[in-house]
């Protein structure tokens, strides 16, 4: 836990941006969202999707209309679809403590290419 970690909180937030690259297979944006230009925003990137990574400790995360808008529109502007990947430290195993959200006709979509 972060409790007994004595790094900051944007160092364990680069780390957990890194470590979901690794895991889901996208590229760290260096200094995202301190850029001017659009294909720097967001913190990490794939062809298809523009990623947003949000973390706690807690039992709950809290996602705010204007980050989900944010995204949304940073995503479009580049052509990418917006992804937002929550990692929730304090749920308790089985339960994933990542997840990934996406707008539901992207949703859609991914279900129809495994009917394919």
């Amino acid at each position: 836990m972060w409790d007994e970690d004595d790094r900051t909180v944007k160092e364990r937030s680069l780390d957990n941006e890194e470590r979901l690259a690794g895991e889901i297979g996208f590229t760290c944006t260096p200094g995202s969202g301190n850029q001017p230009w659009p294909g720097s925003k967001g913190d990490g990137s794939h062809p298809v999707f523009m990623f947003e990574c949000k973390e706690t400790q807690r039992k709950s995360i809290r996602v705010a209309a204007a980050d989900v808008g944010k995204l949304v529109r940073e995503a479009a502007v580049i052509g990418k679809e917006p992804a937002l990947v929550m990692s929730a430290y304090g749920l308790e195993a089985p339960i994933p403590q990542d997840w990934v959200a996406v707008p539901a006709e992207v949703f859609r979509w991914l279900l129809s290419q495994l009917d394919s």
